[in-house]
């Protein structure tokens, strides 16, 4: 008794039916594992598939011995690529140096098919589809059958499980937002997760390159299209923190002329207070400041991660407005005394001025809107006879006092 096995020179296929075709120098088969009976002419199958044949009779589909063609067969094949096993004795041969040959012919038949998509959905067509509704790993598995002979006991089956990875976005994403809210340093990178190679990627900011950089906050889209011209779009968003907290504070807003002020800044490491007029050092947080009139200053503050911010605080210069004076009279003679008439304000904090002089006539002889701007007792040129002269004044001050005065003013020689 001899066991020889043989490995197909290609995978055999569940579902399918094979034909053996046998010759050789042998005039019976063996009865072995209890496949053939005495007569070799029926078959009782194994108690369980084990990869070998399995012989229930059936002649449309037979295994013929070409020696003794009552000998008929027929043979399911279990597994996929498994050996197939012959069992034989040769009465010529003792020392089971018998020779064997054999062919195998595929033959198809109907098949049964049981998809399961990872417990979410089932198809029982051969080539289904199936939308998964989730990201992530999901096992497909697939069971084929087929009981080839309608008296079978044991059914052929197939299974095969394949896992596989259900991705959210055709488009990967990755992206670096802002780090300081004033500066466009975000990106963003597209990887396709299917479609075939090469890709193209446009961005809605122009750029061209599977990565694109330079990014303020907002939203972008990128558009990929792959070598077969399938174009698929996705947007990704850039976000920016909030802008750095700076704050510029003076422990006293209103100083007197030649007065000092303390100004302070936080929310950094670096300072620039500009315009530096007036302070001691524009480079700390905290300068001292002695601005000679109202000033704004502004501080720019940077921190650890080159953010940056600004803040402004305003000084006023409280310039108090002593008396009005007003001559009633003088003499343009050209002695270097009185010659001009002006109207003096102490600590110049007039913000609007008007001066208007009649003769007794009542034309205008003279009028200014600059207080620093004098009559020198001239009109159209020419110098006038000493007379008595009407004046009426109207200001504003600093302080939103108003001015409003009448009254003579007497030219002399």
């Amino acid at each position: 008794m001899s066991l020889f096995n043989y490995n197909t020179p290609f995978p055999l296929i569940c579902g399918q039916e094979y034909r053996l075709r046998v010759s050789g120098s042998f005039s019976y088969w063996a009865t072995m594992k209890n496949v053939l009976d005495a007569a070799y002419n029926s078959v009782t199958p194994p108690p369980t598939p084990s990869g070998n044949l399995v012989k229930p009779p059936y002649s449309n589909r037979p295994i013929v011995d070409v020696f003794n063609p009552a000998h008929i067969y027929e043979y399911c094949i279990i597994g996929q690529g498994v050996p197939l096993n012959i069992y034989f004795k040769d009465s010529n041969y003792p020392d089971n140096s018998g020779k064997l040959t054999y062919e195998l012919f595929a033959m198809p038949t109907n098949l049964n098919f049981l998809w399961d998509f990872a417990g979410q959905g089932a198809s029982t067509t051969p080539n289904p589809s199936f939308t998964f509704n989730n990201a992530g790993t999901d096992t497909v598995s697939l069971t084929v059958t087929n009981q080839t002979c309608p008296t079978d006991t044991y059914v052929c089956t197939y299974n095969a499980i394949h896992n596989i990875t259900i991705f959210s976005s055709p488009i990967l994403i990755t992206s670096t937002n802002l780090i300081c809210s004033n500066q466009c340093t975000g990106t963003a990178a597209a990887t396709p997760s299917c479609g075939s190679a090469p890709f193209t990627y446009n961005w809605s900011n122009t750029q061209t390159s599977q990565t694109t950089t330079g990014l303020c906050a907002g939203t972008y889209i990128i558009t990929v299209t792959d070598a077969a011209g399938s174009t698929v779009a996705q947007t990704v968003a850039i976000t920016s923190p909030p802008a750095l907290p700076v704050t510029a504070s003076v422990n006293s807003n209103t100083i007197a002329p030649g007065d000092s002020a303390q100004l302070t800044a936080t929310g950094g490491v670096i300072y620039s207070w500009y315009p530096s007029a007036g302070l001691n050092d524009p480079t700390i947080s905290n300068p001292l400041a002695s601005p000679a009139q109202t000033t704004t200053y502004c501080v720019t503050v940077t921190d650890t991660n080159s953010c940056y911010n600004s803040d402004c605080i305003t000084i006023n210069v409280d310039n108090p407005c002593g008396t009005l004076f007003i001559p009633n009279a003088f003499s343009p003679n050209g002695d270097g005394e009185n010659d001009i008439l002006k109207i003096y304000i102490e600590n110049n904090c007039i913000t609007n001025f008007h001066l208007v002089i009649f003769d007794r006539w009542g034309e205008n002889v003279f009028e200014s809107y600059i207080p620093q701007t004098g009559w020198d007792g001239t009109y159209r040129g020419k110098w006038l006879d000493p007379a008595v002269f009407v004046y009426y004044l109207k200001a504003t001050f600093t302080s939103g006092e108003k001015i409003n005065k009448k009254g003579n003013i007497s030219l002399m020689r």
